[in-house]
Protein backbone atom coordinates (compact mmCIF):
# COMPACT_ATOMS: atom_id res chain seq x y z
CA UNK A 1 0.00 0.00 0.00
CA UNK A 2 1.41 3.61 -0.91
CA UNK A 3 0.57 6.20 1.37
CA UNK A 4 1.40 9.96 0.60
CA UNK A 5 0.85 12.64 3.25
CA UNK A 6 1.41 15.98 4.57
CA UNK A 7 1.46 14.57 8.22
CA UNK A 8 1.77 11.49 9.94
CA UNK A 9 1.54 8.28 7.79
CA UNK A 10 0.00 6.59 10.18
CA UNK A 11 -0.78 7.90 13.60
CA UNK A 12 -1.29 5.88 17.13
CA UNK A 13 -3.43 7.84 20.14
CA UNK A 14 -3.77 7.02 23.60
CA UNK A 15 -4.95 3.23 23.86
CA UNK A 16 -3.96 1.77 20.87
CA UNK A 17 -2.78 -2.07 21.64
CA UNK A 18 -2.12 -4.98 19.23
CA UNK A 19 -1.09 -3.36 16.06
CA UNK A 20 0.82 -4.24 13.50
CA UNK A 21 1.53 -2.46 10.00
CA UNK A 22 3.67 -4.33 7.36
CA UNK A 23 4.04 -3.78 3.30
CA UNK A 24 3.41 0.13 3.75
CA UNK A 25 5.17 2.71 1.47
CA UNK A 26 5.00 6.50 3.35
CA UNK A 27 6.40 9.13 1.20
CA UNK A 28 6.50 13.39 2.54
CA UNK A 29 5.63 13.70 6.22
CA UNK A 30 6.60 12.17 9.38
CA UNK A 31 6.41 8.76 9.34
CA UNK A 32 4.76 6.19 11.46
CA UNK A 33 3.95 8.23 14.92
CA UNK A 34 2.61 8.03 18.56
CA UNK A 35 1.11 10.86 18.73
CA UNK A 36 0.36 13.67 21.21
CA UNK A 37 0.50 11.63 24.27
CA UNK A 38 0.03 13.44 27.73
CA UNK A 39 -1.22 16.63 25.84
CA UNK A 40 -4.75 16.38 25.86
CA UNK A 41 -5.24 17.45 29.39
CA UNK A 42 -6.51 13.68 30.20
CA UNK A 43 -5.31 12.84 33.60
CA UNK A 44 -5.53 9.06 32.41
CA UNK A 45 -3.79 8.03 29.76
CA UNK A 46 -4.00 4.58 28.70
CA UNK A 47 -0.94 2.82 27.23
CA UNK A 48 0.19 1.90 23.98
CA UNK A 49 1.52 -1.05 23.77
CA UNK A 50 2.19 -4.30 21.29
CA UNK A 51 3.35 -2.01 17.96
CA UNK A 52 5.16 -4.28 14.88
CA UNK A 53 6.26 -2.56 12.43
CA UNK A 54 7.55 -4.79 9.57
CA UNK A 55 8.68 -4.49 5.78
CA UNK A 56 7.53 -0.53 5.23
CA UNK A 57 9.72 1.90 3.51
CA UNK A 58 9.46 6.03 4.56
CA UNK A 59 10.59 8.44 1.77
CA UNK A 60 11.25 11.67 2.36
CA UNK A 61 10.01 12.27 5.44
CA UNK A 62 11.12 14.86 8.43
CA UNK A 63 11.18 11.58 10.35
CA UNK A 64 10.73 8.04 10.17
CA UNK A 65 9.43 6.68 13.26
CA UNK A 66 8.53 9.12 16.49
CA UNK A 67 7.33 9.09 20.04
CA UNK A 68 5.58 12.69 20.71
CA UNK A 69 4.96 13.10 24.91
CA UNK A 70 3.69 16.21 26.37
CA UNK A 71 5.87 17.59 29.75
CA UNK A 72 2.42 18.36 31.60
CA UNK A 73 2.24 16.28 34.71
CA UNK A 74 -0.44 13.53 34.68
CA UNK A 75 -1.80 11.39 37.34
CA UNK A 76 -0.69 8.43 35.87
CA UNK A 77 2.48 7.58 34.09
CA UNK A 78 3.04 7.22 30.12
CA UNK A 79 3.54 3.80 29.49
CA UNK A 80 4.28 2.64 25.92
CA UNK A 81 6.23 -0.59 25.46
CA UNK A 82 6.89 -3.73 22.99
CA UNK A 83 7.46 -1.79 19.82
CA UNK A 84 9.49 -3.70 17.12
CA UNK A 85 10.72 -2.00 13.91
CA UNK A 86 12.01 -5.18 11.49
CA UNK A 87 12.79 -4.76 7.79
CA UNK A 88 12.24 -0.71 7.61
CA UNK A 89 14.04 0.83 4.61
CA UNK A 90 14.50 4.66 5.43
CA UNK A 91 15.71 7.06 2.30
CA UNK A 92 16.08 10.82 2.69
CA UNK A 93 15.06 11.39 5.86
CA UNK A 94 15.95 14.02 8.71
CA UNK A 95 15.34 12.08 11.74
CA UNK A 96 15.43 8.20 11.75
CA UNK A 97 14.18 7.81 15.09
CA UNK A 98 12.51 10.94 16.71
CA UNK A 99 11.64 10.72 20.56
CA UNK A 100 9.97 14.18 21.48
CA UNK A 101 9.03 14.71 24.61
CA UNK A 102 7.65 18.35 24.65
Amino acid sequence: MKLRTRDDCVAMISGIKNVRITNVFCGSGHGISVESLGGGGNPHELPVEDVVVRNCTFNGFKNGVQIKTWPFPSKTPLNISNFIYEDIIMINLKNLIFINQQ
